[in-house]
């Protein structure tokens, strides 16, 4: 028992948790039981602020209402306040291309992340442990995952922690029995229709027969798993740093000949963190990779699936997560002013003197153009440019931009709806009616 407090405690040391607000993901089962305690013996030591997130997923009939009146007992005897969530039976049943199993933890995690920001929390606690890293090693192993996720489940990723993830379930067991916990027992857990519940059941029991420590090689393991994860992911990075045009939550450029240069084990590093960056949630696959392997032949690249759109413009590569739609129309007064899209932001403002007309996304002041809108560039969109009204579409082509990456564009429009000027990309262009001069005031336009 005390080797599971000391390893909770170091945890806590390890990670800074102190005097911080916490919502443990409980749901009434050992070990969500074990790390509840814990957390509630712990509480004044590191000056914690404690609350429960408990979904009721109604999929067990009669056995659920007893869950539940379990874990708001188990909450109150404690003086812990705890959120319920309960799930309508006929959720169920709605089709759905993932397994009851996947919904069901997408449900829970939606519900933890709502909780922690209504409360304004620091932490999601759940109560991973050892056991359950072996198990999704395999099945990662088994599905064919690759090497990137062999560390099976992080400690701390983002606000979520994991505090028993080095303990092992027999330990728990330990500490539930010594301190006297009860706790709600999930039949489900015995039944092999799963394929977690296969490995847990099956392939765990044969390797304690072959060699009763390997629980302990496992963690051994996992360090240095770990310590290669942080390696690739800091080398990703700064190769991502050397071939980064542009980014923002939406999108993100590269130099593609640089890219291709690179070994295909660090394509695969960087394409990754892209992803990350830009907000979509599926790791590269192998289509997605040979299709980018392309770029060493020189050849053009288009890929989308679902959300994600990747496609290259000359020297340039392109990532896209198409999810994120813009709107914007901002009506502008006065100045200065900043404007937030979904994916960057901008303030406008009035000066007398610019350094660099060439360089700076700037326009003459004309008092008799207020008030200005800013709104997103829309594919119709023409601009005054070269001595006539051209579509800015067929600008984009020579900016090297893609034309369907239009709505990526910041318009600012005079009170006539006529074009002063657009961003896209860190790139500009002005109307020729409203290049800035020394003679007048300036208005300058600067990222956030």
């Amino acid at each position: 028992m005390k080797e599971i407090e000391r390893k909770f405690r170091d945890f806590l040391n390890k990670n800074n948790i102190h005097n911080k607000k916490i919502v443990i993901a409980f749901s009434g089962g050992r070990d969500s039981v074990a790390l509840f305690d814990l957390f509630y013996r712990y509480k004044e030591k590191f000056n914690l602020k404690l609350l429960a997130a408990y979904v009721n997923h109604n999929l067990r009939g009669a056995d659920s209402k007893i869950e539940r009146d379990f874990v708001e007992n188990f909450a109150s005897d404690r003086n812990v306040e705890i959120r319920v969530k309960s799930i309508e039976p006929s959720f169920w049943k709605e089709k759905s291309g993932e397994s009851i199993e996947m919904r069901a933890r997408g449900v829970r995690y939606g519900y933890f992340t709502e909780i922690t920001q209504k409360e304004s929390a620091d932490y999601i606690a759940t109560a991973h442990h050892l056991d359950d890293k072996i198990e999704t090693f395999f099945i990662n192993i088994l599905r064919s995952s690759g090497t990137e996720i062999l560390s099976s489940i992080p400690e701390k990723s983002k606000n979520i922690i994991r505090p028993l993830l080095n303990v092992s379930r027999e330990e728990i067991d330990e500490y539930i029995e010594r301190a006297g916990l009860k706790y709600i027992d999930d039949e489900t857990n015995f039944e092999n229709k799963y394929f977690r519940n296969k490995i847990r059941n099956e392939l765990i029991p044969v390797l304690e027969k072959i060699k009763p420590e390997f629980r302990k090689n496992f963690s051994a393991i996992f360090r240095y798993f770990d310590e290669e994860r942080k390696f690739k992911i800091a080398a990703g990075k700064k190769a991502l740093k050397r071939i980064l045009i542009y980014a923002d939550k939406k999108n993100i450029s590269i130099d593609y000949v640089k890219f291709s240069r690179s070994k295909p084990a660090l394509r695969k590093i960087v394409v990754k963190i892209i992803l990350k960056k830009i907000g979509y949630p599926a790791k590269p696959n192998a289509i997605m990779l040979d299709i980018l392997s392309k770029t060493l032949k020189n050849k053009r690249v288009f890929y989308r699936k679902s959300n994600l759109l990747i496609q290259s413009k000359s020297d340039r590569l392109y990532f896209t997560n198409v999810s994120i739609k813009e709107k914007l129309s901002v009506i502008i007064n006065k100045l200065p002013i900043e404007i937030d899209t979904k994916t960057y932001g901008f303030r406008f403002s009035e000066k007398t003197t610019v350094q660099d007309y060439k360089n700076v996304f700037c326009f003459k002041r004309d008092e008799n153009c207020f008030p200005l809108t800013a709104r997103i560039l829309t594919n119709g969109d023409t601009i005054f440019i070269q001595n006539k009204e051209r579509k800015i579409a067929d600008i984009l082509q020579d900016m090297k931009i893609p034309k369907n990456l239009i709505s990526s564009g910041l318009a600012i429009c005079d009170n006539q709806k006529n074009i002063i000027g657009f961003y896209i990309f860190e790139e500009f262009r002005v109307s020729e009616n409203f290049y800035a001069n020394p003679n007048y005031s300036t208005v300058t336009g600067e990222r956030l």
